[in-house]
């Protein structure tokens, strides 16, 4: 029975023109379902005008001549000191000494045409930008969301510096590092699918009501209490106060791990309804988690937050932590989505594939390469709404008796 109604609501939704909240881009050729704000646009990687796809497509930008990067000049009376930002880091390997910060390993998008990719920002100072799906979804109750991502094309920072006396030496030293990162983002801010926070260190997460960000920090701020080197933090506010990238709303420890290094990487966000118990070796809390760590009426318990990143079954960092207090939900359900900003220092913020579940363990996180070690044969695994039904389903094929009794021997 609950079957056939669940059947039935989905068939009232597509009479009516109603949304499905689970979906799937193996790539971006297809938006529909997606608001951009901002910065953001679909690229497909190659310079050719065939390329282009819809309505806010850019190309890839290998040169920036049309950039007026910040320098800062000063000189005393023994040195000259020029600092200069440049826009093509490439190619600079043995170039002096590098300063601190510089990154041994980086690359550049590929030139060549690629499937279809949301670029949240060019590899521009000053961006910052968005992303929604048009419909939210139920997060109280647990929910997945999985994407690919890819972080390339940083910016150069160099330092001149000339003696003064008779110009005899000059030292060079320069910082290939970007900024500022991106997030994933659960909201219910009153902008709705217009939502998009302050940039530059923010994210484009700052200044966001009602929302619980994950964010993967590639910039050093200091006065933000932020590691040094790349990194994964939770931040949320509550369902009255205001998000921000610092320690005032980090709800756990960050985590280092690399994620400007121009390689693709794999995340995937968990939220399960109850403790996971086995999650417990991974948690992290700080202060802030504190006033989240309750329950909330029946239905409306404690449950746990758990980041995947490269990893499918260790978490980067996970966390006891009651979405229902955190935020202030509405039936159970928020929007999902990206935001990203670049500084005086930038980089390329790509997102190659995305998925959403609201009844884990997602069919889909076989598309950004993250095969769960949990291999559910029941229906939870099959209709997604993206394609049909039959074609998803499992059958198993027993061939001896050694195998009947494994339920890991299917076949597609």
């Amino acid at each position: 029975m609950k079957n056939i109604r669940r059947a039935l609501l989905i068939s009232l939704g597509l009479l009516f023109g109603g949304a499905r909240s689970d979906f799937v881009y193996k790539t971006f050729h297809d938006t529909t379902g997606i608001i951009f704000r901002g910065d953001a646009v679909t690229s497909s990687c190659a310079n050719a005008s065939k390329f282009a796809y819809g309505d806010r497509h850019s190309p890839n930008q290998e040169v920036f001549d049309h950039i007026t990067t910040p320098n800062e000049f000063s000189e005393s009376t023994t040195l000259v000191q020029r600092f200069e930002i440049e826009t093509n880091p490439h190619g600079m390997t043995n170039d002096g000494h590098a300063y601190i910060g510089h990154r041994d390993y980086f690359q550049k998008e590929p030139l060549k045409e690629c499937p279809v990719r949301v670029r949240l920002t060019p590899s521009e100072p000053g961006k910052r930008s968005s992303m929604w799906h048009l419909q939210g979804i139920e997060v109280a109750s647990g929910f997945e969301c999985g994407f690919r991502f890819q972080i390339t094309d940083l910016s150069r920072a160099c330092n001149y510096v000339k003696d003064r006396n008779f110009g005899l030496k000059q030292y060079k030293a320069c910082n290939v590092h970007g900024g500022d990162g991106f997030a994933f983002v659960v909201q219910d801010d009153t902008s709705g699918t217009g939502a998009l926070g302050e940039g530059g260190k923010d994210m484009g997460f700052g200044g966001m009501r009602n929302s619980l960000s994950v964010a993967f920090d590639t910039w050093y701020n200091p006065e933000s209490g932020d590691l040094f080197m790349d990194h994964v933090s939770v931040h949320a506010s509550g369902p009255k106060g205001v998000n921000a990238a610092d320690e005032s709303t980090q709800i756990g420890v960050a985590r280092p791990h690399p994620l400007a290094d121009g390689e693709l990487h794999v995340a995937r966000i968990r939220y399960f309804p109850e403790i996971k118990y086995d999650l417990i070796p991974y948690f992290t809390a700080t202060t802030s988690l504190l006033q989240y760590i309750q329950d909330f009426e029946e239905g409306r318990r404690m449950g746990t937050l758990a980041v995947f990143v490269d990893n499918n079954t260790v978490p980067l960092l996970a966390m006891p932590i009651n979405l229902n207090i955190a935020m202030r939900l509405r039936e159970g359900t928020a929007f999902v989505g990206f935001t990203a900003s670049t500084g005086n220092t930038w980089e390329k913020h790509d997102i190659l594939a995305w998925y959403c579940c609201e009844e884990p363990p997602c069919l889909h996180s076989e598309t950004i390469g993250m095969d769960h070690h949990e291999k559910h044969l029941d229906e939870r695994n099959v209709d997604y709404h993206q394609q049909s039904r039959k074609h998803a389903v499992h059958t198993r094929t027993v061939t001896d008796d050694s195998t009947a009794a494994d339920p890991s021997h299917v076949e597609r």
